[in-house]
C-alpha cells in the first residue's frame, strides 16, 4: 500500500511539473509571436506616419497655391479694362 501511495504522488507531482514545463513553453512561444507582431506594426505605422506628413506637406503646398491663385483672380476682377 504505502509503494502504491508513493507511486501515485511521484506521478501526479511529474504530471504537474510537465503540465507547468509545457505551459510555460507555449506562453513564451505566443510572447515571442506578439514581439515580432508588434515590430511589424510599429514599422509600418512609421511608415504610414513619414507617408501621412509627406502628404500634409503637399496639401499645404496646394493650399498656398490655390490662395495665390484665388489672389491672382481677385486683382484681374478689380482690374477695370479700357477701350
Amino acid at each position: 500500500m504505502e509503494k502504491s501511495a508513493r507511486t501515485i504522488i511521484i506521478t501526479v507531482l511529474s504530471g504537474l511539473i510537465l503540465s507547468m514545463g509545457a505551459g510555460w513553453i507555449q506562453i513564451n512561444s505566443r510572447i515571442a509571436v506578439l514581439e515580432v507582431q508588434v515590430k511589424s506594426d510599429h514599422a509600418t505605422y512609421v511608415e504610414t506616419s513619414n507617408k501621412m506628413d509627406e502628404m500634409s506637406s503637399n496639401i499645404n503646398d496646394i493650399k498656398e497655391t490655390l490662395v495665390e491663385m484665388q489672389g491672382d483672380m481677385k486683382l484681374k476682377q478689380d482690374r477695370k479694362w479700357t477701350n
